[in-house]
Formats: structure tokens, C-alpha cells, sequence
């Protein structure tokens, strides 16, 4: 018993129980249970301990990583300064090389100069390949600009080369690589098999390239990229690109890259015939450059000939004329001689001043493009024979049709002896433009069978869903309607409005004069409620366009009022007649012929 109460008193104590046998492990936790407070403190401190231990191992680690970081980004840092200083000397030597005062300079060409600079970039860039392949590439994109593709693709070569022997991740130069061949490739040959190779180009530099650290190279490739599917006659892709590279670009940037990317979106609306879209980007475009970047005459000139073109597309035809003649402006201080771009420059705005009836202005013009063109590039060239075809449209406004088919025959000529057999989408036109001459000639017996050569030699090179195409369909309907084939010209009228519904084409007064012709048809075939729904439909349209002073839509109009105001109570021919007065009253300078026209009309109302 005493034994028992022993353990007893030893249990409550915490101390060891005699009747149990325990070893070391026992006997601890009895002394824990024995010493409660005293053990939390020891086991407190010693897990303080173990953490401060802990951390201090993590903190020295870590030190340590942002010691190795800070070396590695100082090594980094001395590099680039390093490699921008070496640059920085390489173009102080090269300005020094080729100053002004060097006598020298003057007896060099641009192709020796260049020649030299990659000369002096190999020497003083020597241990700095990444800046050298960057050198070479800026070379070769000056010889693409001069058109010279074969002294680019050298350069090109010897910067792949380079770039095989080198560590590291050069994917930046590898997508600028492949976009200078993709646009050397596209533009120095039109064959099947260069396009296929420059689309595999392109595809390769833009899946090389990030959008986000390698923004202006990858906005520049999407550019060019959308440019190339424009010239592939696939505009819904060109737009496609286009938009892409936007998209990174903030409103109103004053970055270069999504200016352009601006003009390229608008350039891919114009060929799918949305000039309402494309005009105010063109606006935009000129607005930020002359901001921006005015120094860059050069550019602004070719994209202010692009929005002067626009403009005539749209019926704004003074806007066009005066924009075209302040692009010959600039590029009179830019270059001592005519260009192909100043050329057309010179014919386009003889187009607009022709729409205007500013005739002598015109012609002074469209003869002065041809006289150019044949001194520039020689009598057999395709600008001589598209000049010639300007030259002979302003005859025809003027009522000069023998001169008019004579400039079209010398147009023609000149095309066959330049192009060769085969299907020629320019020849088609040039045809199409003979066949429509002769029939405002009076001779539309001979126009209709040029009429279809031509519509089916457009049909085989441009296809039968454009613009294009269904003013050819219109042009020949109206051959057949003179020659009393109504089934024809009805269904030739029907093609062409189909086309320019699918299209949804905007801005354009041809489908009020397909309308207005139509009605003639509808008339003819005893529907005269039909035929008047044409012509009202055809001035509505124009009204909506806001293309009032177009010859076209004035010659809608005069329909629209001898139609419609003929019937009792027609409820829209006051404002017909409204319209008439407003338009004879503006200021706009109106064709001619057609302001006779609608001037005799209401002077008999």
C-alpha cells in the first residue's frame, strides 16, 4: 500500500510512476508534464531560433541572387553602353567620312556610298555583331528603297550568316531578315513562284516577331504584309492585317509605325471600293503626318496623291485638283525631274479639272503628262499608253470624239507592242473605252462586238464581282439599248446592279446612272411606274452620297425631274425642283453640258 500511494503522489507531481517501467522518452515527457510553463518558453525560443535561422539563410540567399542579378544586369548595362558608343563612333566617322566639304562626295554614287558604310561598319563594329547585323540590315533596306534587290539580298545573306555562329536568342534580326526578303522578293518579280516564296517570308517574320517586345518591327511587318495581300488582289486580308497591327496602337499616335498602319487600313478600304471609310483615315493620316513628321515631304507627297485620288473618287473634285496640285508643289522642291508618281500626279488632277468643265485647264495638263511620260520613260511604256487614254477623255468631254479615238488607238498600240499576247486587264480597258467612243459616236454597230472582247478579257484578269466590272456591263447595255436590244441591255443592267449591291458600294454616282439608263429600258417595255422607282432610287442615292455636282448625278437628276415631275401629284417633285435651284445656284463649277441641260429644263417648268 505504501508502495501504491507513492506512485500515487509521484503521478500528481509529474514524476515518474515506480510500478511503470519507462525509459528516456518516459521520463522527458513527465518532466515537460512536470515543467508546463518553462517548456513552452524553451520551445518558443527554440522555434524563434529555427526561424531567424530560417530566414536569415533565406535573406543571405536571396542577397546573394540580387548580387549575381545586379552583376549580370551591370555586365548587361556595359554591354549595351559598350555597343551603343561603338555605334555612336561608327556614324561619327562615317558623317566625317562623307561631310560636305569632302571633294570627294560629289563623284560618288549613292550605290559606292553605301558600299563603303558597310566597309567601315565591319571594322569599327567588329566586336559588336548584334550592332552590325542591325547596320547591314538598315543597308539593305536603303537598297530596296532604290530598288536594287540583288546588292540587298548580298547583305542579307552575309547578316544570316553571321547570326548562325553567334549564342543567344537573335529572333528580332531573324523576323527583320525574313521581312526585307518577303519585300524584296514581292516587289522584284511578279512570277508565281517569287509571291509564294515572299508570303512564306512574311509568315516566317511575323511569327519571329512579338507584338510586345518587338513592337515597331512587328507594326512594320503587319504593314508590309497587308500591302503585299493588296497587291494580291486579296483586300479582305490586306484589311484584316492592317486592323491587327492597329489595334496595338493608341487614338490619334504619333508613333510612325501606326500612322502608317492608318494609311495601310485605308489604303485596303479603298480597294474594296468603301471610300466613305477611307477618306476621313486618309484626312488623319495627312493631319498627323504634317504634324508629326513634317520633314518628310517625300511621304507626304505619294500619300497626298492617294487622298487626292480618293477625293475624285468621291466626287470631290475641287478638293482633288487643288490637293494634286499642291503635291506637284512639293515634289518640284523634292526632285529636278518628273517621276512616274508626279506624272500621274499631273494626269490625275487633269481628271478632276475635266469633271469640273475646266477645260482648257485640263487639257494644258493631260498633254503636258503625256509629254512628260514619253520624255521620262520612252514612247513604249504602259504610263505613255494610260496617258494617252487620259489625253483622249478630255477630248471626249469636250466633244472632240475623232481626236478622242485617235489618243485611243495610240494607247492601245502602245500597250500590245509593251504587254504582248495574252489577256492584259489594261488592254480590256483601253478596249472598253474604244467600243464606248464609238457608240457616243454614233456608231454602235461597231462598238458592240469590242464591247464583249472587252468584257470578257476583264472577265478572265479581274473577275466578274468588281466595280469595275459592272461599269463595263453598264457601257455595254447601253450600246445594245441604242442598237433597240432591249432583252440585252435589261439584262446587262440588272448584272450591274446586282454587283454594286453586294458590293455596297458607297460615294459613287454609277449606280444612279445605271438606274437612270435602266428606266430608259423600263419605258421602252411599258413599265413606266418601274422606270420612274429607278430614277427616284438613283437621286436618292446621290443625295445620300452627297455627290450633287458629279456629271452623273446631275444627268439623275435631270432624269429624275423629267419622269417623275411629268406624272399628277407626285409628292417629291418639289423637292426635286428645290434641288435643281440649289445646285444651279452654288458655287460648285458644274459640267458644262449637263448645267445646259438642267438649266433649259427649268427654264420651261
Amino acid at each position: 500500500m505504501s508502495e501504491l500511494a507513492a506512485d500515487l503522489r509521484a503521478w500528481r507531481s509529474g514524476r515518474p510512476v515506480a510500478a511503470r517501467r519507462g525509459g528516456s522518452g518516459y521520463r522527458f515527457r513527465r518532466l515537460v508534464m512536470r515543467h508546463k510553463l518553462a517548456t513552452g518558453l524553451v520551445v518558443a525560443l527554440a522555434a524563434s531560433l529555427a526561424a531567424g535561422i530560417v530566414g536569415f539563410a533565406w535573406q543571405a540567399g536571396h542577397a546573394r541572387q540580387q548580387a549575381v542579378r545586379a552583376t549580370q544586369e551591370a555586365e548587361h548595362a556595359r554591354l549595351a553602353a559598350d555597343a551603343a558608343n561603338a555605334q555612336t563612333e561608327f556614324l561619327r566617322e562615317l558623317l566625317r567620312a562623307f561631310t560636305p566639304s569632302n571633294t570627294e562626295l560629289a563623284r560618288l554614287d549613292r550605290d559606292t556610298i553605301l558600299k563603303e558604310a558597310v566597309k567601315r561598319a565591319e571594322r569599327r563594329l567588329e566586336g559588336y555583331p548584334d550592332v552590325l547585323a542591325s547596320v547591314k540590315l538598315q543597308v539593305a533596306d536603303t537598297y530596296m528603297i532604290m530598288q536594287k534587290y540583288e546588292q540587298a539580298g548580298v547583305l542579307l545573306d552575309q547578316v544570316a550568316a553571321d547570326l548562325e555562329g553567334l549564342e543567344g536568342d537573335h529572333h528580332r534580326i531573324s523576323g527583320r531578315i525574313h521581312l526585307a526578303r518577303a519585300n524584296g522578293m514581292s516587289h522584284s518579280s511578279s512570277q508565281p513562284e517569287a509571291q509564294k516564296a515572299a508570303l512564306a517570308h512574311y509568315r516566317a517574320a511575323l511569327s519571329l516577331l512579338d507584338p510586345v517586345s518587338d513592337t515597331d518591327v512587328w507594326r512594320m511587318a503587319k504593314r508590309h504584309y497587308s500591302a503585299f495581300q493588296l497587291r494580291q488582289a486579296r483586300p479582305e486580308e490586306g484589311l484584316r492585317e492592317a486592323e491587327e497591327g492597329a489595334a496595338t496602337c493608341e487614338p490619334d499616335s504619333a508613333d510612325f509605325e501606326c500612322i502608317m498602319l492608318l494609311r495601310q487600313r485605308a489604303a485596303a478600304l479603298q480597294s474594296l471600293s468603301r471610300p466613305a471609310e477611307s477618306l476621313p483615315l486618309y484626312e488623319q493620316v495627312v493631319d498627323s503626318l504634317q504634324a508629326h513628321f513634317p520633314e518628310n515631304e517625300y511621304l507626304l507627297f505619294r500619300i497626298g496623291i492617294e487622298l487626292a485620288r480618293v477625293y475624285t473618287q468621291s466626287g470631290r473634285y475641287d478638293d482633288a485638283q487643288r490637293l494634286y496640285a499642291q503635291s506637284l508643289e512639293v515634289h518640284g522642291r523634292l526632285r529636278d525631274s518628273p517621276t512616274t508618281a508626279s506624272i500621274r500626279a499631273l494626269s490625275g488632277r487633269a481628271m478632276a479639272l475635266m469633271r469640273l468643265g475646266r477645260f482648257d485647264e485640263a487639257l494644258a495638263s493631260a498633254s503636258e503628262a503625256l509629254a512628260q511620260a514619253e520624255a521620262t520613260l520612252g514612247k513604249d511604256s504602259t504610263e505613255v499608253a494610260n496617258r494617252a487614254e487620259d489625253l483622249g477623255q478630255v477630248y471626249a468631254a469636250m466633244g472632240n470624239l475623232p481626236k478622242a479615238i485617235e489618243l485611243n488607238k495610240l494607247g492601245l498600240d502602245t500597250l500590245r507592242r509593251v504587254l504582248g499576247p495574252g489577256d492584259h486587264l489594261n488592254i480590256a480597258i483601253l478596249l472598253g473605252r474604244r467600243a464606248t467612243l464609238l457608240s457616243n459616236a454614233g456608231d454602235p454597230a461597231r462598238a458592240l462586238p469590242l464591247h464583249r472582247i472587252a468584257n470578257e478579257g476583264m472577265a478572265r484578269t479581274l473577275g466578274t464581282e468588281s466595280r469595275r466590272y459592272a461599269l463595263r456591263m453598264s457601257r455595254t447595255a447601253r450600246t445594245e439599248l441604242a442598237l433597240g436590244m432591249l432583252g440585252d441591255a435589261r439584262t446587262h443592267f440588272d448584272e450591274a446592279m446586282r454587283i454594286y449591291r453586294k458590293l455596297a458600294v458607297d460615294n459613287d454616282s454609277a449606280p444612279s446612272y445605271i438606274l437612270a439608263n435602266r428606266a430608259l429600258v423600263r419605258l421602252a417595255q411599258g413599265e413606266r411606274e418601274q422606270a420612274r422607282a429607278d430614277v427616284m432610287e438613283g437621286w436618292h442615292g446621290v443625295v445620300a452620297a452627297t455627290m450633287e455636282s458629279d456629271a452623273r448625278a446631275m444627268r439623275a437628276l435631270l432624269w429624275a425631274l423629267q419622269m417623275h415631275c411629268a406624272a399628277p401629284a407626285s409628292q417629291d417633285c418639289g423637292a426635286l425642283e428645290e434641288a435643281a435651284g440649289r445646285l444651279l445656284a452654288s458655287d460648285a463649277t458644274l459640267p458644262p453640258v449637263e448645267k445646259d441641260k438642267l438649266e433649259t429644263f427649268m427654264a420651261g417648268r
